[in-house]
């Protein structure tokens, strides 16, 4: 292919291949040194893998890297990069959380745990509801405002992280109810299920501690 239509064509895809052969290197060097320096890194039985690539050579997505992150996986960020510091001074390390995904160990009613896989960005939003987060000891409603400003998320990236907490085919998430003596909440209650499935900015959100699933591992789709 490189006779044929000349270097500059397969530029970027050798540069593609040259740095997933790098990542694998260096992901097996991570874990070694997380290994090696439990007390250094602070991650504890937390498992956690980069894939450093080249900007140029991958197309642009927009990164969502201004979110505030919950603080094991500001740890996991902040302990790659001193490694990743230590290792190099002529790259820059630039988060695209967009493109970011994670395994969430969820309990629910009755000790129910489920290995729950998801995105980065649905990760930030679901461990938002913790008790010791903005959920709160009782697992209260968040309201959509307070999420977006605690976790500093786009609102067009928040509404769709959580119609899939919420509106999916599993509901890790439920809206709370809404107050009544509202004309507008009575109006909205009265529109009919569909009604269910749209993600309003005025809406409030609690854990769904009933949540229940025949299957111990499962993958919620942004």
């Amino acid at each position: 292919l490189k006779l044929s239509c000349g270097a500059q064509f397969t530029a970027k895809m050798e540069g593609m291949l040259n740095d997933l052969a790098i990542c694998a290197e260096m992901s097996s060097a991570f874990e070694s040194f997380c290994r090696e320096n439990p007390d250094r890194t602070g991650l504890g039985k937390t498992e956690f893998s980069v894939q450093v690539l080249t900007a140029g050579h991958w197309p642009q997505f927009k990164p969502l890297n201004e979110i505030t992150l919950p603080s094991i996986m500001h740890k996991c960020t902040q302990a790659f990069k001193e490694y990743y510091d230590a290792k190099t001074s002529q790259r820059r390390l630039q988060w695209t959380h967009s493109l970011g995904s994670a395994m969430v160990k969820g309990t629910f009613q009755q000790k129910r745990v489920f290995d729950i896989q998801v995105t980065t960005l649905q990760a930030v939003v679901m461990l938002a509801f913790n008790a010791d987060s903005l959920g709160g000891v009782g697992g209260g409603p968040v309201s959509f405002q307070a999420l977006q400003e605690n976790l500093n998320i786009p609102e067009d990236a928040l509404k769709k992280a959580l119609h899939s907490l919420v509106c999916g085919k599993f509901k890790i998430i439920k809206k709370a109810a809404a107050s009544s003596g509202s004309g507008e909440s009575a109006a909205e209650a009265s529109a009919g299920p569909k009604e269910d499935k749209v993600i309003r900015p005025t809406d409030s959100f609690q854990f769904n501690d009933a949540f229940t699933c025949p299957m111990r591992k499962i993958r919620i789709p942004m």
